[in-house]
């Protein structure tokens, strides 16, 4: 929700802070967890499955399994 951009204030964007991977080769489990502020051990193991949460909204996290 952050990186949403306004067009009526200006602010400077947060940043994410933490580690990024190469894409190319992911790590085990979920790509945001050296991110994730509420990172869970099963997210260093296991990718998350991908659920839908309400008509055509969905997530990918460990938190909400």
């Amino acid at each position: 929700i952050e990186s949403i951009p306004s067009i009526k204030e200006r602010k400077p964007l947060k940043l994410t802070e933490g580690l990024t991977h190469d894409l190319r080769n992911p790590p085990p489990g979920c790509i945001f967890q050296e991110r994730c502020p509420k990172v869970m051990d099963i997210c260093r193991s296991a990718k998350p499955p991908l659920d839908e949460i309400k008509p055509d909204h969905y997530v990918a996290c460990h938190l909400y399994d």
